[in-house]
């Protein structure tokens, strides 16, 4: 069992000064945090990335 994939577990970024989180929400990576480190060109940056497999454990997503 996956604490990361299966459990959702938050992930602490090394990137944006440790201010972002990173969830695998069923089969999306999404990435949040402190909002004024997020302000890129006045506006708020969220990125949600689309994954088959978990990047921690190697299980297929989605099923």
């Amino acid at each position: 069992m996956c604490k990361y994939c299966e459990e959702r577990k938050e992930l602490k970024s090394c990137n944006f000064c440790g201010s972002a989180n990173l969830i695998v929400s069923g089969d999306i990576l999404d990435i949040y945090g402190d909002e004024k480190k997020f302000n890129i060109f006045k506006r708020i940056y969220r990125p949600r990335f689309a994954v088959n497999y978990c990047p921690m454990c190697g299980r297929k997503l989605g099923e």
